[in-house]
């Protein structure tokens, strides 16, 4: 008798336990659920707690039909995060796996975006302004059609721009020191590689004036009336009018 009663007070015990045991651990969800859970997370900024949920599909569906969704979720959580290295290598790691998917435009989009919110002041090294701008080119070059491609030409613009701005800012300060050489070069490899930004016209002008200085007065000549013809009335035409005048 007392046998069976401590028996039955044993599995009353295990059955108790067990009951704790389940009631603390979570419930098993949908590869669906886990997705509006991580979604819903985003929309509230709460950007790592997503991306945890994100990986429990990877990790409990990675057969999943949702996976190109969420290797793109867990690397919208790091871009919003505004943690680029990371967002940088699973926008890669999406486009490897997923180059069709009709996320794909979004994913190349977001990948030049971290390069362009890293974008440093052309008076600065110019490094992630160059890496953007090759990954908005694929963007407008892989994926025509979407509406990132639209998006891509206005971003492209102000890294031609920024670029532009660069190679004239050194132009110039080797002009204000004199050393027309290497002027000259910096002059017109930004000419020749963004011939429609915004410094068009006084890189011209400076390209002129560093030949007419080195004492290369036909090289300087021929740029002075290409300056005239494209800019007649520019900030820069007495300038080019007067070093023309004065070597007829």
């Amino acid at each position: 008798m007392q046998l069976r009663r401590r028996l039955c007070i044993c599995l009353l015990s295990l059955g108790l336990i067990c009951l704790s045991a389940c009631a603390a651990t979570k419930p098993i969800l949908t590869d669906t659920e886990y997705m509006e859970q991580a979604k819903g997370l985003m929309q509230e900024e709460e950007y790592e707690k997503a991306r945890e949920e994100y990986l429990k599909i990877r990790e409990i569906y990675p057969d999943s039909l949702l996976m190109a969704e969420t290797r793109l979720g867990i690397a919208d959580s790091y871009f919003e995060a505004q943690e680029y290295v990371e967002a940088i290598a699973k926008y890669k790691e999406f486009i490897k796996f997923h180059p069709l998917n009709k996320l794909a435009p979004q994913a190349q989009y977001r990948l030049a975006l971290c390069y362009f919110n890293q974008m440093l002041g052309y008076d600065r090294d110019q490094a992630n302004t160059r890496k953007a701008l090759a990954e908005l080119n694929k963007v407008i070059m892989n994926y025509t059609t979407s509406p990132e491609a639209d998006e891509a030409l206005g971003r492209r613009l102000i890294c031609l721009d920024q670029l532009s701005r660069h190679e004239f800012h050194v132009g110039k300060f080797y002009f204000t020191r004199k050393e027309y050489t290497a002027g000259i070069s910096r002059f017109k490899y930004g000419l020749l590689n963004y011939p429609n930004t915004g410094v068009i016209e006084e890189a011209t002008y400076y390209l002129a004036e560093s030949y007419w200085q080195k004492g290369k007065q036909k090289e300087g000549r021929e740029v002075f009336r290409l300056l005239l013809n494209r800019f007649p009335g520019g900030n820069f035409s007495s300038q080019a009018r007067e070093r023309l005048a004065s070597n007829e």
